[in-house]
């Protein structure tokens, strides 16, 4: 549930440019509704893997990638990870769907969220993290998500990749912000704290997206049956929001401006479609401390 405005805006009044987006959330809000009207609900889709790039842009996917399949654009009911999950999963049962992932905020909002799936790989937590590049390589996601369909012959199998998500991982963008590792990265450019180009950022994420290719060709190759490549939602590099025109960056919640909430659909089919079963539960919460998931989080820019 949305934060209560006057507790928002409170905490926001040291800072005038995030009274600003308090303010356009809450007009988002009354037009939209608690979430984007117009989005779609990805569980609701006809699929038998899905593949979702983090924070990737409808317009830089069109742009940048040329793979098999069919492209189209859709929309997303949110604007961030933790709003996807709730807006698509919240107080549902998928026990036809293993969730492979490389982010953590399924397991931070465990408890604030009725969220169950058949399986839930946590790769991030397991032996899938890097510990140079601090987050979980797309290669890493490959080599699971097919395990998992080795493994779940007859579930639907969500990979969720982290890039083209902070931070990253391509030669520029670790040469270029080899100094400038930023544990509340989004906050910190936002609010221009540091002195960061914006059109150096837009470079290492295109970088970010590009570095993903092979991954996701070699993906559409070897899965069998319907894979649908999508994102959970945009990113913003100083596109004005309204009504208080801003300049946004990052991809905040409850901010549904095209660039956050435009994502790219794209479908391809290898063989024979899989038949899909429905069965109890296997899955079971991971322990992990809070300090590795609050590190892990802040890694991928977070605030913590």
């Amino acid at each position: 549930m949305r934060m209560p405005t006057i507790r928002r805006i409170r905490r926001s009044l040291e800072a005038p440019k995030l009274v600003a987006r308090e303010i356009n959330k809450e007009a988002y809000s009354l037009n939209q509704g608690e979430w984007y009207e117009s989005g779609i609900n990805f569980f609701d889709q006809d699929w038998d893997n899905l593949l979702i790039l983090d924070a990737c842009r409808f317009d830089t996917y069109n742009e940048l990638v040329d793979l098999p399949g069919k492209l189209t654009k859709r929309y997303s009911k949110a604007s961030s990870t933790r709003e996807w999950l709730e807006s698509n999963c919240d107080g549902r049962v998928f026990n036809d769907t293993v969730y492979v992932t490389a982010n953590p905020q399924l397991h931070h909002n465990k408890d604030g969220n009725e969220i169950e799936f058949h399986d839930v790989w946590n790769v991030w937590l397991q032996d899938g993290w890097d510990d140079d590049v601090h987050t979980v390589l797309p290669e890493t996601m490959a080599e699971k998500g097919l395990e998992a369909v080795d493994e779940y012959p007859n579930k639907r199998i969500v990979i969720h990749l982290l890039q083209p998500h902070y931070p990253f991982i391509g030669d520029y963008g670790q040469e270029y912000f080899s100094n400038n590792c930023l544990r509340n990265f989004y906050v910190e450019v936002f609010e221009r704290k540091r002195n960061i180009s914006l059109s150096d950022v837009r470079k290492a994420y295109r970088e970010n997206l590009t570095c993903m290719l092979p991954t996701l060709e070699r993906l559409l190759t070897e899965l069998p049956g319907k894979t649908v490549v999508t994102s959970d939602h945009g990113e913003t590099f100083g596109e004005r929001a309204r009504p208080i025109p801003i300049r946004e960056f990052g991809h905040p919640r409850g901010v549904y401006m095209e660039e956050l909430v435009a994502i790219p659909w794209q479908e391809h089919t290898n063989g024979s479609r899989r038949k899909i079963v429905c069965e109890k539960s296997r899955s079971s919460a991971e322990k992990s401390s809070e300090d590795i998931v609050k590190k892990r989080l802040s890694h991928l820019g977070y605030k913590s």
